[in-house]
């Protein structure tokens, strides 16, 4: 099968689209697919390079980069919820080059295929990695103190975007999210998501019967190999059982409920919080607690394998819980809040212990819990390690194809019934 893969954002830019992204790219070669991609240069010039399986990368320029002040920085040049006519063009010319069964977008770049896609183009599938479909910020995180979102209308998007974008910004994104969705998202042909709340939110924004399938996204087939081949973080306390954070250091992945809730354990054992900076963050934390920001994946994976128990205290509404994905790839059971994704990923009880968010007082309660009794933390564990295999890529890409394979002949019949 021919497939083209639609994404903002590529290596070598970081991210976990980015990796989601190649890693499903060369899976698919593996597995005897032609495939190429189509992402947004971030030189601000057009080029074509290729991967190193062997499948070209067509770094498309983007009008909206022309645009001053549309962008801080080139270095994440996210497509915008509307049309860019530059891209779509480019867009155009890839496929009649390439000629694909069936496009595999990512993003809000499906926006400049949708544009001009007739039922003759090659039908398009659109995974969605969190709530651009609904949300225009992508979060369905409201304004008001990290409130969830009261419900997609141009009166609640309108003050919550101008925030995070500036008022003219905002404005435009908010007016281009609605229109563009209420024109284009009919021609999509299917949607995938990467938890059930996703697949909620992607329903409630299509609002007609455009196919949602739950297919989560995945991870490297190599995690337990990359934490073997990284030596020890010196970092890490003296002794192994830790407890472990993984992620954004942002109010709205809970880490001031996590400080509240490690401050009420009695004696409690060394934390690691290993994390990326944010405007919010959290300035002091509790002696007994190490904070080492941007740190390498490997050592991330080195860390998972030496801790004791993980912990996801999120507020937000994660779209999946990859975090919870390598701590149990690594057998180790995590605490994590009821929200978003993760309560497809952590099982209470099974895989391990699940809190409503924003409480420290449960969140100190079921970490204790665990600490107090690592056979039941290793029991946990295990059951957490089993689950994780059905989030490897080879399992994850195996049923993505079979959707494709799918759609595919959907068309095709739909096609030759019109003719």
């Amino acid at each position: 099968m021919r497939i083209l893969h639609l994404t903002d954002l590529y290596p070598p830019s970081i991210g976990g689209l980015e990796r989601h992204v190649e890693g499903l790219a060369r899976e698919r070669v593996d597995r005897g697919h032609d495939i190429g991609v189509v992402t947004i240069s971030t030189t601000g010039e057009p080029s074509v390079d290729m991967d190193g399986k062997g499948f070209l990368v067509h770094r498309v320029k983007s009008g909206a980069t022309l645009i001053k002040g549309a962008y801080e920085s080139l270095e994440k040049p996210f497509h915008p919820p509307v049309p860019d006519p530059l891209v779509a063009r480019q867009i155009s010319r890839i496929i009649s080059e390439f000629r694909p069964d069936v496009v595999h977008a990512h993003n809000w770049i499906a926006y400049s295929y949708l544009v001009f896609k007739t039922k003759e183009h090659p039908p398009l599938v659109w995974t969605q990695h969190d709530y651009g479909l609904e949300c225009p910020k992508r979060t369905l995180v409201y304004w008001r103190n990290g409130e969830p979102c009261p419900g997609a209308s141009f009166g609640h998007c309108l003050p919550c975007t101008s925030p995070q974008y500036g008022r003219v910004k905002g404005s435009s994104i908010t007016l281009g999210h609605r229109v563009t969705a209420r024109v284009l998202n009919q021609r999509i042909d299917m949607v995938t998501a990467v938890s059930t709340f996703v697949a909620r939110s992607a329903e409630r924004a299509l609002g007609i019967p455009v196919p949602v399938r739950v297919i989560p996204t995945f991870v490297s087939n190599d995690l337990v190999k990359e934490a073997d081949s990284t030596p020890r973080p010196g970092f890490l306390p003296d002794e192994d059982g830790f407890i472990l954070y993984v992620g954004s250091l942002g109010r709205h992945k809970g880490t001031y409920d996590l400080i509240d809730a490690y401050k009420r354990i009695v004696n409690p054992p060394p934390m690691v919080v290993l994390g990326t900076p944010n405007s919010d963050q959290p300035r002091e934390w509790p002696a007994g607690v190490t904070v080492v920001e941007r740190v390498p994946h490997g050592q991330v994976m080195a860390s998972w394998a030496r801790c004791a128990i993980g912990v996801v205290p999120s507020k937000w509404p994660e779209p999946f819980g990859q975090v919870a994905i390598e701590a149990a790839t690594m057998g180790k059971a995590v605490v994590a809040t009821r929200v978003g994704g993760l309560v497809d990923v952590v099982e209470d009880g099974r895989t391990g212990l699940t809190v409503p968010p924003g409480d420290p007082f449960s969140l100190a309660q079921a970490i204790e819990r665990l600490i107090l009794d690592p056979s039941y933390a290793h029991t946990l564990g295990e059951n957490a390690r089993k689950k994780s295999a059905q989030f490897k890529v080879g399992v994850v890409s195996i049923q993505l194809d079979e959707l494709m394979t799918e759609v595919v002949e959907r068309h095709a019949r739909q096609n030759r019934t019109r003719s």
